[in-house]
């Protein structure tokens, strides 16, 4: 079956089963995801039913409420429910980002000898990092363990299962086993006592953090070393390579009471820092790598940035589902929408009066775009097809097949003779906008393609993808000029300058890349949102560009500095599509909820955010 749930995700394959929850792998335009549907049949009472969609619930909010590379990202959006055929019971859903790699205890078993010590240590600063992070939004994680920690494939480690309260959820029908305190957590030899009994404080995920190095250091579960008779845990015997120094600072991390161990995250931070200072110290030390960041690169000097001020014009309503992409005319009269509600709106932007609807798409509609002349429309949806409109009657001309998946991308070339068209089947397609033949399919990509752009020459074509990389391709050989990298994290949207020397990115984990073009380089990377990055939009003067993310935000760039000019808010969801008219005076985006706002130029140039 072609299922297809809230008109996006599109199951691919189960992952695993066990306790109360379905994980599966779904594709969400091109980006691989995780679904959790959580099993109310395996609860026997309604009380048990309802603590167990409490608990599922928590996850998500918990998830949506955490913006950090390392921990999977989700769209408040992404809980919802469905009603299948024959159900006394809806099912409970949420879809998460799908964290590459493997885990901690599975790559142990893949290494010959137990965990160096300075890798130990990066890896511990990484993880308290996280934490860090999920501690300052007032939640415990509660399950630290090495099958709860992927290595992705740069090395990178990234903290998961932020929803086994749920696994245990059983267990607070015996009152045995649980206190009004909390839930209780049952990865024996890993959970402190106190989250044994019932509670759970601050302290309790730095005991599961040093008993999960215990077992990286020793390739032993932790319960080996544990001595019931004298209440003892005799651990660094087996770990031979390890410093004194280490050693104790994981004893005082496993402290039987809360009060022995850190007091908080930054104090762990401290002395990771001074056992890094120790290690370096020693003859022959390799010194330690730092921890990766995202940060903006150094920009340009000598160049004063403008500060365009954008103000909101008008509130657009029409559509029923969340407005994916926007596009307008040349002359920037004309505004076209394409909307997960299967239709396309066409809009006069002076006006904001609804032109007409397009109908004939049947699902979503991701992408749209408008000719240089402004007489053709192309759209493309997850139905799989291209569709070619006259602009100014709505009349459907070509409807174009071909691809195995949703179209996530269109665009047309500057001379309105050609269109491309980028899908989850992972390759690219260039037509004749006359005729509608095929003229080339593009391959190279190893995911999903997700964006693409004619460059002003109408002579290469630039992609994006899910792979991570951009690709630039030779429109008269059909052939790969050369691949791009710089993002850490699938790629969502492009852009490329007026004059063709620059190109602007984003991707899933808040991170603008900045490219030269002519010498096919990253320039710099810019970091800002705390939310996937959807679209991106360069003026035609070339000076600013625009995003716009899940974080409810559209921002302003000087794409010479990359300072950050100015942030538009008032959208009460994801922005997904951001356009900016030829005459730089009008900004127009797009949302998932299901609006969308016009902003205008103002006189008076400010640094303020903007409010609706």
């Amino acid at each position: 079956m072609q299922l297809l749930l809230k008109r996006r995700y599109r199951p691919v394959k189960a992952l695993s089963s066990g306790g109360f929850s379905v994980i599966y792998q779904v594709d969400d335009q091109g980006f691989p995801k995780v679904l959790k549907v959580l099993n109310l049949t395996q609860f026997t009472t309604l009380q048990a039913q309802k603590k167990a969609v409490s608990l599922f619930e928590r996850e998500a909010r918990v998830l949506s409420e955490l913006h950090r590379p390392g921990i999977p990202s989700m769209e408040p959006s992404a809980y919802f429910t469905i009603a299948p055929p024959n159900y006394k019971t809806p099912l409970h859903c949420l879809v998460m980002e799908k964290i590459e790699g493997v885990n901690l205890e599975e790559w142990l078993k893949q290494q010959d000898t137990p965990l160096a010590q300075p890798l130990a240590l990066e890896w511990l600063k990484q993880l308290v990092l996280l934490l860090e992070e999920v501690h300052q939004h007032q939640f415990f994680h509660r399950d630290i363990k090495p099958s709860n920690i992927m290595r992705q494939p740069d090395g990178n480690l990234a903290l998961i299962d932020f929803g086994t309260v749920l696994e245990v959820a059983h267990l607070e029908l015996s009152p045995q086993t649980i206190t009004p305190a909390g839930t209780v957590i049952i990865s024996r030899g890993y959970a402190p006592p106190e989250q044994e009994k019932g509670h759970t404080v601050e302290q309790s995920d730095f005991f599961a953090l040093g008993r999960t190095f215990v077992y990286l250091l020793t390739r032993q579960h932790p319960l080996t070393f544990y001595e019931p008779y004298t209440d003892e845990f005799r651990w660094r015997s087996s770990a031979p390579g390890i410093s004194d120094e280490f050693a104790q600072f994981l004893d005082r991390l496993m402290a039987p009471f809360p009060s022995q161990r850190p007091r908080n995250t930054g104090e762990i931070l401290s002395e990771l820092a001074r056992l890094e200072q120790i290690h370096n110290s020693h003859p022959g030390a390799h010194p330690l790598p730092p921890t990766p960041k995202i940060i903006a690169f150094p920009a340009p000097s000598g160049v004063t940035p403008t500060r365009p001020d954008f103000t909101l014009d008008r509130t657009l309503v029409g559509h029923q589902d969340g407005v994916w992409s926007v596009a307008l005319s040349p002359r920037g009269h004309i505004l076209v929408t394409g909307s997960w509600d299967n239709t396309i709106k066409v809009w006069n932007l002076a006006t904001g009066q609804l032109l007409r609807t397009l109908m004939g798409h049947q699902e979503a509609v991701w992408s749209v775009a408008v000719t240089a002349d402004g007489k053709t429309l192309a759209s493309g949806s997850s139905d799989q097809q291209i569709k070619i409109w006259n602009l100014r009657t709505g009349q459907l001309i070509h409807t174009l097949t071909g691809h195995s998946n949703w179209v996530a991308a269109v665009d047309l070339s500057p001379n309105g003779k050609l269109i491309a068209s980028g899908s989850s089947d992972k390759t690219i397609k260039v037509w004749s906008l006359k005729s509608g033949e095929l003229i080339h399919t593009l391959q190279g990509h190893c995911y999903a393609v997700t964006c693409i752009a004619f460059t002003p020459d109408g002579k290469t074509l630039v992609s994006g993808s899910g792979d991570k990389t951009l690709k630039i391709w030779s429109l008269t050989t059909g052939e790969c000029r050369a691949t791009l990298t710089g993002h850490r994290a699938s790629v969502t949207c492009l852009a490329i300058s007026p004059d063709g020397k620059t190109g602007v990115s984003g991707d899933v984990k808040q991170t603008l890349c900045v490219w030269d073009l002519e010498r096919r380089r990253l320039n710099y990377t810019l970091s800002g949102h705390s939310g996937t990055i959807w679209s991106v939009a360069i003026a035609p003067d070339g000076e600013t560009f625009v995003s716009s993310s899940r974080d409810k935000t559209v921002k302003i760039w000087n794409l010479q500095t990359g300072e950050l000019c100015g942030t538009l808010m008032g959208h009460r969801s994801a922005v997904n599509g951001v356009a900016i008219a030829r005459s730089g005076k009008v900004l127009v985006s797009g949302s998932h909820d299901q609006t969308i706002k016009i902003w205008r130029l103002a006189h008076q140039p400010s640094n303020l955010a903007i409010g609706s």
